[in-house]
Parts: C-alpha cells; structure tokens; sequence
C-alpha cells in the first residue's frame, strides 16, 4: 500500500527556544526538504497506517485538529487533568535531532567532511551527539505524552486502538517497539 503524505507539520520557522536553528536561507531551504523526507516516516510508524491515513484524507476533522494542534484539559486514567500540546510541540525536538547530525557532516568522494569555521568554536563530534541525543529524549518523553492522550481519547482515535502496544498506568510509560 502506497503511503500518502500530506504537507509538513514542522517547518523551519517553527524551531524556536532551546531547539532553535541559526537563521540561514540555505539552511531553510534544506531544512523543510528534510522535514519532507523523514516527517510523514515517524508518523506513520508512530500513529499506524490506519491513523495516519484515516487524519491525511479527513485533515479538517476535530479529532486531527486537537491532535495536531493539541487539547487541554482532559483526564487521563487516574484522574489527572493533563494537556496534550500537539504534532508540532512532539515533533520540534525530533526534527532538531535529525538536523543537528545532519547539517555536520557532509560526504564528498574524499570522505566525510566535517564544517570548520574560522574564529569560532566548534563542537566535537561527541558533543554534537550529545546534543542530538537530548533532543531525542525529549522527543520520546513528548512521543509518550502523546499516547497518553491517544489511549485516553481511543473512542475518537478508533483507528489507534489496533495499533496500541502496552500502556503502564503506574508509571504512564508507553512501551512500543515502532521507533
């Protein structure tokens, strides 16, 4: 079955506060087509086929837009009231993740070539690695928050109910195998 994808939730503009990017039109430009190739990959294997197909043919519906955009103010299964803050606020720091290793290292016939500027302090690889491995960390604890929110909506989200794995009341831990 051939995935559709639809447009970008995360652009450059979007990446701000602790996972912000220097401000560079190149930058931009490779950026969102970053975004374009690996964006609808996540979802996809975060929500299941069904899910993700169900909100890219019906992209107006309630149910999408409180996913996406988030909702405040439900109770989860111990009686918590919690926020859900949406696709962007989950998806900002895997995208900074990706982008971070990424925009370092460039490959040439030569060999992998590593960006040096002049009077500026780099980062060591380990260093950029740990930066990216914060960032995804972030990403899985916001990815957690989102199937709270998925498994406490499931009767609007039926198309989940399938595809959800394991949820652990006692420590609202999400265990899946689909990253």
């Amino acid at each position: 079955m051939a995935i559709t994808k639809f447009s970008n939730i995360i652009t450059y503009s979007d990446m701000g506060g602790e996972f912000a990017l220097v401000s560079n039109s190149d930058y931009e430009d490779r950026f969102n087509s970053m975004v374009t190739d690996n964006e609808y990959f996540v979802l996809y294997n975060m929500l299941g086929a069904s899910l993700y197909n169900t909100y890219v043919a019906a992209p107006t519906t309630e149910a999408w837009t409180d996913l996406l955009n988030g909702k405040s103010g439900y109770e989860d299964l111990n009686e918590d009231l919690r926020n859900w803050q949406g696709l962007k606020y989950l998806l900002v720091p895997y995208h900074y993740s990706k982008w971070i290793l990424s925009d370092q290292y460039k490959s040439s016939l030569s060999g992998i070539l590593i960006n040096n500027q002049e009077n500026s302090r780099l980062l060591s690889i380990s260093q950029i690695k740990k930066l990216s491995n914060m960032a995804f960390d972030e990403f899985l604890r916001r990815y957690n928050e989102c199937y709270i929110y998925l498994y406490i909506n499931l009767e609007t989200y039926t198309e989940f109910d399938h595809y959800f794995v394991n949820y652990n009341t006692k420590s609202k831990i999400i265990k899946t195998s689909i990253l």
